[in-house]
């Protein structure tokens, strides 16, 4: 039943084709006739529409950068910790090894000193 319904969809169609391209026609004027009358407005639309776009698709970017920061900033608090741990290691070896009498242990400790005293 629906194949007939589908048919005569069809039949109907074809009866009227040459009032039907003229209807076509006259709509094409209309809408043409629309779009000159209001294509300020057709432009502003397209434009906010592309604006909103982007802002969309940077707001996932920003969303990702502050992800990428908040993964930095823990970097780094790793790292200041490893830092501290690594002079901790380095004074202790600095001390043991002036106790056995090495100079360059020595010379090692006063560069830290003049580095920690900001010069």
């Amino acid at each position: 039943m629906e194949d007939m319904n589908k048919e005569e969809r069809v039949e109907q169609g074809m009866q009227g084709t040459e009032s039907s391209e003229s209807a076509w026609r006259s709509r094409g004027r209309e809408v043409v006739a629309f779009a000159k009358d209001h294509a300020v407005e057709i432009v502003l639309t397209g434009a906010t529409v592309a604006l909103g776009a982007g802002f969309i698709r940077e707001k996932g970017v920003n969303a990702r950068l502050l992800g990428e920061n908040t993964a930095m900033r823990l970097r780094i608090k790793d790292l200041v910790a490893l830092c501290e741990e690594k002079d901790s290691w380095f004074g202790e070896l600095m001390s043991d090894a002036l106790r056995h009498g090495s100079s360059f242990a020595g010379k090692c400790m006063a560069d830290r000193k003049a580095y920690l005293n900001g010069r």
